[in-house]
């Protein structure tokens, strides 16, 4: 389960303030940087909850657009709003599709 006070704190919001989900939506794109460097690397990507918390949150560092999603869907859930994952892909020929996955990760 998030750590939602650390969570607010790393994204520059006063946990005591009660920030909207506006507010923490604009502070998460805003604060926490797309990184794709483990990728590159080499290292495995994991994205459960706990292994994107100590890396997003508590190691401050960045993530790519999985761990972007998924972090900010679990605020959004915890502070009892709905939230239906999708995923986009970007086609070479310059035509779109969207796939609704059951769950990501």
């Amino acid at each position: 389960m998030l750590d939602m006070d650390a969570y607010l704190r790393r994204i520059g919001l006063d946990p005591a303030d009660e920030p909207t989900w506006q507010a923490v939506h604009r502070a998460h794109a805003t604060t926490i940087p797309f990184e794709n460097l483990d990728s590159h690397g080499g290292i495995p990507i994991s994205l459960e909850q706990a292994d994107l918390e100590r890396k997003l949150v508590a190691n401050r560092r960045g993530g790519y657009c999985f761990e972007h999603n998924l972090l900010l869907a679990s605020a959004l859930e915890h502070m009892s709003l709905g939230v239906e994952p999708m995923l986009a892909r970007v086609r070479v020929d310059g035509a779109s599709r969207q796939t609704r996955p059951g769950r990501m990760g």
